[in-house]
């Protein structure tokens, strides 16, 4: 059975991301940890909470818009 608590390391990998990133987000309190002792510990199910919350829609906005028309109208003017 896998322990529903992550090291620093173990929840760097698990995020993907690196240990000293996962240090400094801890140290800004910018993701959720827990202290047992003198260890912090991330849960599996705080983690994956954490980035459902932070997700970032991939929404084209006006100025992808614009470009990807003058690209266009351009790139028929040189064919």
């Amino acid at each position: 059975m896998t322990s529903k608590y992550l090291t620093n390391d173990e929840a760097a990998q698990y995020l993907r991301i690196k240990p000293s990133t996962l240090r400094r987000w801890t140290c800004e309190r910018k993701i959720p940890f827990r202290k047992h002792g003198s260890k912090t510990l991330f849960c599996v199910e705080d983690l994956d909470s954490w980035s459902a919350e932070n997700t970032v829609d991939s929404e084209v906005d006006e100025h992808d818009n614009l470009l990807s028309s003058l690209k266009a109208e351009y790139q028929s003017e040189f064919e």
